[in-house]
């Protein structure tokens, strides 16, 4: 069943020119949104299948404009009779809504071009095989080391969506994408203390996961790294962030320059623009289109066009990330991101990048960070604090792992301390760089 989708996309193309010719003179603009998903969940533990799952999700959001009244609505039904009362309520409903020329649409932004992108790879994958699959991962996991003594799940999904956009100007664009994850997670046992290791692997390709081998030994090290952690005192020390969990400062900073924050000057970044928040050498680039990319986008859900663009060139902030709504509201044009950011690649304009090795040496007395708890960041100010694990080092070289520390600041002096970035770069986030080092930064221990 998961696998008619390109068949699917074809009917969810007929049920929303039926919509569009129903309403084409009823009101000034009309756009549908589509999202469908055909998912599959598959979780053994210690051999056993726990559960096998398969789900098909949809997601219908239209949005009325009329006499400059915009009222947005939502639903999941294909039920043309009742899709109708839906949107006649929304119709409705502009009446009792304020005139605000910043939903204009213009048309000249609409997503017209004819891209195309292997966006989706579908590989049939039996039950057998992919129990038979999660098994052996969990088998070498077990291998690897005689403390690792019991399963916490090794887990497989798949999801294949359908995305399709539809106005009353009977622009009618879509596309189909591919999402695979595997995750193994074991528990490790030392003088009656457990210790949780995971390690997964996601890619919009299946052959592009990583091998069995490794992401069964790479959850039983993760276990067996965390074995005995100490506490530290509470010091400055110079952090570097691992390529596991650098990508945060990123997604805050994603956060921090919407188009929604920056107009309600609810951002510590709200007067960056054309600044340098970054050193010098740091760079990041969106792109939307990027081949086999976990969020990668042809149009955003305005329907507007995605495109390739500099957030910050050289240390520079360059540009807010803008719906259409937000950009009429600061003057601006949308920057295609009404879905947020895409792939974000952070790459540095230094001759040659460290190794993770090289990297230690370089701060030679710190803490490596592997992990982070709870989330603790203020958009507003710009606050940072957040619980940590992970190792301390000395000397360039591993001396213990560590837990219970928090690290604290303002994002603007952390982005300023980024020293150096590492070349191992992750790439199974949408926000891809290396580890991270920085300067001195606070740390809460004991």
């Amino acid at each position: 069943m998961i696998y008619n989708i390109f068949f699917e996309k074809s009917e969810l193309k007929n049920f929303i020119l039926k919509i569009l010719n129903i309403y084409k003179k009823r009101v000034d603009y009309l756009k549908i949104y589509i999202i469908q998903d055909n998912s599959r969940n598959v979780l053994i533990r210690n051999s056993n299948l726990e559960l096998s799952e398969t789900k098909q999700n949809i997601k219908i959001h239209v949005d009325v404009i009329k006499n400059n009244k915009f009222v947005r609505t939502s639903f999941n039904s294909l039920n043309i009779s009742m899709v109708k009362k839906i949107i006649d309520k929304a119709i409705y409903a502009t009446r009792h809504v304020a005139s605000d020329f910043c939903n204009n649409v213009y048309a000249d932004m609409i997503f017209q071009n004819n891209i195309k992108m292997n966006l989706c790879n579908i590989n049939i994958i039996s039950l057998k095989d992919i129990i038979n699959t999660t098994i052996s991962i969990e088998n070498i996991a077990f291998k690897f080391d005689n403390r690792i003594y019991n399963s916490d799940g090794i887990n497989f999904y798949e999801n294949f969506s359908n995305i399709i956009f539809g106005n009353s100007n009977f622009d009618i664009s879509s596309y189909s994408t591919s999402y695979y994850f595997i995750m193994s997670s074991v528990i490790a046992q030392y003088k009656k203390k457990m210790y949780n290791g995971s390690y997964y692997s996601v890619s919009t390709k299946f052959s592009k996961l990583d091998n069995i081998k490794k992401i069964g030994e790479m959850s039983a090290k993760n276990a067996i790294y965390k074995i005995s952690p100490k506490k530290i005192y509470t010091s400055m020390s110079s952090v570097i962030f691992s390529n596991e969990i650098s990508y945060i400062l990123f997604e805050y900073l994603s956060e921090a320059i919407s188009g929604k924050n920056v107009y309600e000057r609810s951002t510590f970044l709200k007067n960056s623009l054309g600044k340098r928040i970054f050193p010098k050498w740091l760079n990041i680039l969106e792109d939307p289109h990027l081949k086999y990319g976990l969020c990668s986008h042809i149009f955003d859900s305005d329907g507007f066009s995605t495109f390739s663009k500099n957030i910050v060139k050289n240390g520079i902030l360059k540009t807010w990330i803008l719906n259409n709504y937000y950009a009429n509201k600061l003057g601006l044009k949308s920057t295609g991101n009404s879905l947020g950011s895409y792939n974000w690649i952070i790459y540095s304009s230094l001759s040659k990048l460290f190794s993770l090795k090289h990297l230690l040496l370089n701060m030679y007395n710190g803490i490596l960070v592997n992990e982070l708890y709870g989330d603790g960041f203020n958009v507003v100010n710009g606050d940072y604090s957040i619980g940590v694990s992970g190792f301390l080092i000395r000397r360039g070289e591993i001396l213990h792992p560590i837990d219970e520390i928090t690290i604290s600041g303002n994002l603007k002096d952390i982005f300023y301390k980024i020293v150096n970035m590492s070349n191992d770069f992750n790439r199974i986030n949408k926000i891809k760089c290396g580890s991270i080092l920085l300067s001195e930064v606070n740390i809460s221990g004991k």
